[in-house]
């Protein structure tokens, strides 16, 4: 199967996350899956923190607990 990355860069806003992070993605995995773990990146780089987490996401932080609800991650 072929393999695509998708790299996340840092946002310019007062968080720290100089390094870059990776997300393996398959060709065929659910867009779900890839936003799942797109969201447990993001909070892993912010130590939980969600309100940090939903504004580097540029969704509201109602919008994430919706999302954190639905992928069983609360």
């Amino acid at each position: 199967m072929m393999n695509s990355t998708t790299t996340r860069t840092s946002p310019t806003s007062s968080f720290d996350l100089d390094k870059e992070e990776v997300i393996r993605v398959q060709l065929g995995m659910p867009l779900e899956e890839v936003e799942k773990q797109y969201i447990k990146m993001t909070l892993s780089m912010v130590n939980g923190n969600k309100r940090k987490a939903a504004t580097i996401l540029h969704i509201s932080r109602r919008a994430l607990y919706n999302k954190l609800k639905r992928f069983g991650m609360l």
